[in-house]
């Protein structure tokens, strides 16, 4: 995850054999909080591929705008 959003996610991971869990809040480019949750599960991938997955959902969570503008 990009380092610039470090101190923009409050979040917890979870995880348990082929369970991968984020659930946090995030305050997105356009200054809104909001409250995310993302669970992967019985996947078959390596699980840094997993966590990449989930990290960058969160940082297009983040750099989401309104309006799509």
């Amino acid at each position: 995850m990009s380092p610039r959003l470090h101190n923009r996610i409050m979040a917890k991971t979870g995880s348990l054999g082929g369970v991968k869990a984020l659930s946090g809040f995030a305050t997105t480019d356009g200054g809104e909080v909001v409250v995310f949750s993302i669970l992967s599960n019985n996947f078959n991938l390596p699980a840094k591929r997993v966590t990449d997955a989930i990290d960058e959902l969160v940082q297009a969570i983040v750099e989401d705008t309104p309006g799509g503008h």
